[in-house]
């Protein structure tokens, strides 16, 4: 051990370093939009409520969905108060930055209740706070990821304190960190727990029970919105399939894709090298075997989140390393203590949007920006947060969720013209509401599409758009399929159409179908029906259509 006698004097202020040194990596708290491709979906819902508050129903994406139905609303909640106060993006931001430099402590604190030796302890933070995934997920904007952490940490270092002491205020504080953690992303929630209880599983099979127990607690605590999330999930696509390893593409890197590849190669065989050695000291190997099994399940998991929390096993163990008692240990982790740190500081921390005014359209209707997701250049989908916040509806989105099979199928159509005939695209624009149709200048094929069809007319172009809109003006209402006009308000949960009825028929409301939403016409309740593209058909009859349709997630329920 005298080889690490300076950690002996110094390993203490490893704690400090650990919390600064993320510092090189917060956002500066201006107004610029960050670059990474997830930033737009969680900023959309910060923004959103920051605006309008809490609403059921959400009438800026798909043509329509319910609001936070899917995705936990936590983050959100607190964040978009904030931003009520200061600027969105700020607000996001600065949230975003607490989180991130609480992580190290939180960290630093489980690993204190976990009983390890004190090298392992402040060596392993250390490590945990220079890991290149942490920063590499902020400025990829996995906001909802990332404010989950501190709370599942939190949570196991109280859960390890219950099942020392048993004390109840223990099993509360952990069980209500975990719900915590749950209502900021559920995924992150139960890669993090399943990974927790394979470590017990190998290590503390005596607190399997126990730690259920809380566990479950939690997702008591969390009910009101763990019910929601069941009713929906049909209604949402899951990463959770198999799929064939490979390598990822990165993003906001200030090296090569290929050199960043290259040191994680030499991390991986060092590495090894290390577990084989640190498999020796008994205490190390449960986290061992849930750090390769966890890399493994990841390897063939198309949703790679796993990847999240590897690095807090693969910490631990290298925390253990510089006990072991081979002399070749010390320089294997220096090595890797060095690639570690460089991949860490290889994180770009600037990478912001260029600065593109899109064209706001006048006209009643949504718009349809493309190509969807790129429309606006290197920030995934963009362009459905900047037509929003200009007060547009938008037929795209994020990947779509709380959405139908049926609507599925269309957003999957009009997100893809050059697969349809232009014919056929017309109408589908029809059945959307959709107005505007936007083209990036530098997509050749969309721009041709568009321009060689007389259906369509270009109405605007500058250095980075062409703007085109469909030859007939589209209602927002139709009856026996044409066109049908009436007063329309729209009022957060609520749509209200007051209209006279020339004929009995189907009248087709274009707003998404849920079974959330209720219909009254002339006062009666009536059954609410949805289209082959997933929109909502009322049956009328001749003469005054008073309508009332109002989205209540409790129906749900």
């Amino acid at each position: 051990m005298k080889n690490f006698q300076w950690f002996n004097i110094k390993i203490e202020y490893l704690l400090l370093v650990s919390v600064l040194i993320r510092f090189i990596h917060i956002f500066p708290l201006n107004k610029l939009f960050i670059a990474g491709s997830d930033f737009s979906v969680h900023f959309f819902r910060v923004w959103y409520i920051a605006e309008y508050g809490f609403t059921n129903w959400n009438y800026f994406w798909y043509g329509g969905y319910p609001f936070l139905y899917y995705y936990p609303p936590l983050p959100y909640f607190i964040t978009g108060f904030i931003a009520r106060v200061i600027d969105s993006v700020i607000a996001f931001k600065l949230i975003s930055n607490i989180v991130f430099l609480l992580s190290p402590i939180c960290f630093f604190l489980l690993v204190k209740e976990l009983g390890l030796p004190k090298k392992t302890i402040y060596i392993s933070t250390f490590i945990f706070s220079v890991f290149p995934i942490y920063p590499y997920y902020l400025f990829k904007g996995s906001f909802a990821t990332s404010f989950a952490l501190p709370f599942l940490l939190l949570g196991w270092a109280y859960l390890m304190k219950y099942l020392k002491d048993s004390k109840y205020r223990h099993f509360l504080l952990s069980s209500v960190l975990f719900a915590l953690g749950f209502l900021s992303h559920h995924f992150s929630f139960f890669i993090f727990t399943g990974m927790m209880l394979l470590y017990f599983l190998f290590s503390k099979r005596k607190f399997i029970l126990k730690t259920i127990k809380i566990l479950l607690t939690s997702l008591v605590f969390s009910i009101w919105w763990l019910f929601l999330m069941i009713k929906n999930i049909k209604y949402s696509s899951s990463g959770f399939a198999f799929s064939i390893p490979s390598l990822p593409p990165l993003e906001n890197l200030l090296i090569p894709q290929e050199i960043f590849y290259l040191l994680f190669f030499i991390l991986s065989v060092l590495g090894l090298y290390l577990l084989k050695e640190t498999w020796k000291i008994k205490n190390s190997r449960g986290f061992i075997i849930v750090f390769l099994i966890s890399t493994i399940l990841t390897l063939f998991f198309v949703y790679k989140r796993p990847v999240f929390f590897i690095p807090i096993y693969f910490s631990i163990v290298l925390g253990y390393s510089i006990i072991s008692k081979n002399k070749i240990v010390k320089p294997i982790f220096i090595t890797l203590l060095f690639i570690i740190t460089t991949a860490f500081f290889s994180i770009n921390s600037q990478n912001y949007t260029e600065s593109v005014s899109i064209p706001i359209p006048e006209n009643e209707g949504r718009v349809i920006c493309l190509p969807v997701g790129t429309c606006l250049g290197k920030t995934l989908h963009l362009s459905q947060v900047v037509l929003p916040m200009h007060g547009k509806e938008v037929i795209g989105g994020w990947f779509p969720q709380s959405q139908s099979q049926k609507k599925l199928g269309y957003l999957k159509k009009i997100y893809d013209p050059l697969k349809s005939s232009k014919k056929d695209y017309y109408n589908l624009l029809r059945e959307g509401y959709v107005n505007t149709i936007i083209v990036r200048k530098n997509t050749q094929e969309l721009v041709d599409y568009f321009n060689s069809s007389s259906l369509f007319k270009k109405i605007y172009e500058n250095q980075n758009f062409v703007v085109f809109v469909p030859n007939e003006k589209f209602s927002y209402l139709e009856l026996n399929e044409k066109p049908f006009y009436g007063k329309i308000e729209k009022n957060r949960d609520m749509i209200k159409i007051d209209a006279f009825c020339k004929e009995d028929g189907i009248l087709l409301i274009k707003e998404s179908f849920h079974p959330g939403w209720e219909a009254k016409i002339n006062n009666k309740k009536v059954g609410i029906h949805e289209n082959k593209y997933g929109f909502i058909t009322l049956n009328v009859s001749k003469g005054s259509c008073n309508i009332l349709l109002e989205f209540s997630r409790f129906k749900l329920l």
